[in-house]
């Protein structure tokens, strides 16, 4: 007579430990790394942010230099224009003669 064949079930048990599943160290490991991470993250983005808001404020003010350079030229260049006519020694003869000076005939000059 032929014997069945013995299913796992009807195996005898042997001394082995029972299995168990782990899963809290994996995601222990995990949690520090995601929030060095997200703190990382978080830490550039606000660096970007203040760099690109340092830059804007840097052209702006640059910006401004521009204007007011143009305006002190244009400003140099009235009262180099202003300073030529009054130096100039026609405008000094014109004044002169109104305050009653003549030119002298003769001019002597005195070593002393």
């Amino acid at each position: 007579m032929a014997v069945p064949a013995r299913r796992a079930f009807d195996l005898p048990r042997t001394s082995r430990p029972a299995l168990r599943v782990v899963r809290g160290r994996a995601r222990a490991r995990r949690v520090p790394f995601l929030l060095f991470a997200s703190v990382l993250v978080a830490t550039l983005v606000l660096l970007l942010t203040s760099a690109q808001a340092l830059l804007g404020q840097g052209a702006f003010r640059m910006s401004e230099l521009q204007e007011r350079i143009e305006r002190l030229d244009t400003e140099q260049d009235l009262l180099r224009v202003r300073a030529a006519r009054v130096t100039s020694p026609e405008r000094i003869a014109d004044a002169a003669r109104r305050a009653g000076l003549v030119v002298p005939g003769q001019v002597e000059v005195l070593d002393g």
